[in-house]
């Protein structure tokens, strides 16, 4: 693409009458879109941030840490036969 170096004078690009520009601008995507996708569960998290309180946020956060404790402590029992069968 271009002339030779030594005559000062490079051509960059693709001509395209501003209409043509403006119809591949539209139809182009960004090239991190695909990349820069959130797994699913991540968005979902984001968006329920977004959308509730501070306060609303914290009691649901504090009320799964709750259920994880409570499991835990269902399966505590458990967790000491397997190791003692190690």
């Amino acid at each position: 693409m271009g002339d030779t170096p030594s005559a000062g004078i490079k051509t960059i690009g693709v001509y395209r009458s501003p209409q043509e520009f403006v119809e591949a601008a539209l139809a182009a995507q960004h090239l991190g879109v695909a990349s820069d996708e959130m797994p699913g569960p991540m968005l979902d998290a984001v968006q329920f941030c977004a959308s509730h309180s501070v306060s609303q946020v914290a009691q649901h956060r504090s009320e799964g840490l709750r259920r994880m404790i409570l499991r835990a402590q269902q399966l505590q029992s458990d967790e000491e036969a397997l190791k003692r069968g190690m």
